[in-house]
């Protein structure tokens, strides 16, 4: 009976959020104990646009991808950086990366830049806006990553350290 009564009360969650009743479906998802009916719901808000209601219900089902990347569409930028560690999509990562660069927040950027595993990103921010060439030269070296070496290189050689821009365009596989 009692496994009967949450189906019938997830169900009555889900039609409230429908037709239009959205806090009462709400906190009937919040109180009910399984995670489908709390990303069902959530999925149902994200389809009205109520997108904040929607990654609060995705957080407490435990699918973090999917409430930050509501997050994201919400532009709630503090909420998704709240997410990020829970959060396993490069891709997220990778566009939290773009919005934090864009909103000159670098320091952020390149954290999300590493998490996302995107190297050519992060090697350019270490160098353009970070000041950060030691590190930029540990990632190329990690990473392989041929953009960056291309990057490195570039910037030795604006230095006047045409050794090290050598070392690095051979790296990069550039031969001109």
């Amino acid at each position: 009976i009692l496994e009967h009564n949450e189906v019938c009360r997830s169900g009555l969650a889900r039609m409230s959020i429908r037709t239009g009743d959205i806090r009462k479906g709400i906190q009937l998802a919040r109180d009910l104990h399984g995670r489908v009916v709390k990303r069902d719901c959530a999925i149902i808000l994200e389809q009205l646009k109520q997108y904040g209601e929607a990654a609060d219900l995705y957080e407490l089902g435990q699918f973090y991808d999917r409430a930050a990347a509501v997050c994201l569409k919400a532009k709630a930028w503090g909420k998704v950086g709240e997410l990020l560690p829970k959060v396993r999509s490069p891709k997220i990562h990778a566009q939290y990366g773009k919005v934090m660069e864009a909103e000159k927040r670098y320091k952020e950027a390149a954290v999300a830049y590493r998490n996302a595993r995107d190297y050519d990103n992060l090697v350019r921010m270490l160098l353009d806006h970070l000041n950060m060439a030691e590190e930029a030269v540990k990632v190329v070296r990690e990473s392989r990553s041929i953009e960056g070496a291309k990057l490195v290189a570039k910037f030795f050689s604006q230095l006047g350290d045409h050794a090290s821009a050598i070392r690095f365009l051979v790296l990069s596989n550039c031969h001109q």
